[in-house]
């Protein structure tokens, strides 16, 4: 007898839409050693996932019958793809080798400090990285000015009026509504009544470094009145010879 053919739009036989499976390990080409994690994807009737694991080997369940596109990445051997077909019901067994690739990292730049050791020794470092809410400068910060008034006019909340003279500034801090004059120290030392005299007392050439400070931001060792409520300081460090 005659075996009666499909009739186009009738379903088809369970067996020739039973899922198959795809495994198979993944190696490095060029020493032969297991990869692991490293994604395939099959991307085609259905789509399917997996990681290699420790041994390379990988496994992928229930993959509908058709062809696919393995596409297999990772971060050492960049992107490859392989054409799959899945059999009805079938096991496609896959020997995956990866080339690897040079990667190209960031360049890393190294910035080397040179520290001044006698501000080493007046603490300026050690405030500075303990994040002191105060106003730092040295180096490539001192802007080129002929008055060391001037530099420290671009602190927060410092004012510059005129003194005794015409050729006198004397500092002061505006913050919070109050108005007053902050205590002035060189190279760590109190100089008292310098308000209006360190033009004279410090040439811009001179200096290696400032530190500025407002109200109760001022730490301890630059407040010379304990019992009285803070203004600020001043403090500037002279270049050594």
């Amino acid at each position: 007898m005659a075996q009666e053919e499909t009739p186009p739009g009738a379903e088809r036989p369970a067996a020739s839409r039973a899922p198959g499976t795809v495994i198979g390990r993944v190696v490095d080409d060029e020493t032969g050693a297991p990869v692991r994690d490293v994604v395939l994807q099959l991307d085609g009737p259905a789509r399917s996932e997996t990681l290699s694991g420790r041994e390379g080997a990988f496994r992928l369940r229930d993959v509908a019958p058709g062809v696919y596109e393995l596409r297999v990445s990772h971060i050492a051997y960049g992107r490859a793809t392989w054409m799959v077909n899945v059999p009805p019901g079938g096991t496609v067994e896959l020997d995956v080798r990866l080339v690897p690739r040079a990667i190209a990292l960031d360049s890393i730049v190294v910035r080397a400090e040179i520290q001044d050791p006698f501000l080493e020794r007046g603490g300026y470092y050690q405030r500075k990285r303990r994040a002191v809410r105060g106003t730092f400068m040295e180096g490539d910060d001192l802007p080129p000015v002929s008055r060391v008034s001037t530099m420290l006019s671009q602190a927060p909340f410092v004012e510059l009026r005129t003194g005794r003279s015409a050729f006198e500034r004397v500092i002061t801090i505006r913050h919070g509504g109050r108005e007053c004059v902050p205590d002035v120290f060189i190279d760590g030392r109190p100089v008292p009544l310098a308000e209006g005299r360190i033009d004279e007392l410090v040439l811009p050439g001179d200096v290696r470094a400032i530190e500025f400070y407002y109200g109760l931001n001022t730490p301890p060792e630059f407040i010379l009145h304990p019992r009285m409520r803070p203004c600020g300081a001043i403090v500037i460090w002279r270049k050594r010879v």
